[in-house]
């Protein structure tokens, strides 16, 4: 791009740092895109919505995140479970010896695995939801 100054009057400058500001922009990219005829395409795409909607719609997402970063936390924790059983079976296995009656009741872990699962899959549902309303 090749460098150029232009002078605004006080009145434009103020207009055009303010379309900067509220649009994180800077004042040469709102300038580059008024010049090639995309401004107002940009400007028009955007959302503009409340403090208060804002601030709703932040605390949607972190309860969204909460329960999808504790879902992740619990898979975590069943995920090391399963590799200690895995462990002491071969550990047993190579020495001779058979998995006792009862422990490790893989019907109530396969169980508590899928509940862990759903709850993840519905908060995650929720956050692409939430995100598709928010971006439209």
């Amino acid at each position: 791009m090749e460098p150029i100054t232009v002078r605004f009057s006080p009145d434009v400058m103020r207009a055009l740092e303010q379309a900067a500001d509220d649009n994180c922009l800077s004042k040469a990219q709102v300038v580059r895109l008024a010049t090639n005829g995309t401004l107002f395409q940009y400007l028009r795409d955007i959302k503009i919505i409340s403090p208060a909607d804002a601030d709703a719609i932040r605390a949607e997402i972190k309860a969204l995140t909460d329960a999808t970063r504790k879902a992740e936390y619990e898979l975590h924790k069943i995920g090391v479970n399963l590799n200690q059983i895995a462990r002491a079976m071969n550990y047993m296995a190579k020495s001779g010896q058979s998995w006792p009656d009862g422990i490790g009741s893989t019907y109530l872990m396969r169980q508590e695995l899928l509940d862990i699962i759903t709850r993840y899959e519905e908060a995650s549902g929720k956050a692409g939801e939430e995100l598709c309303r928010i971006l439209g």
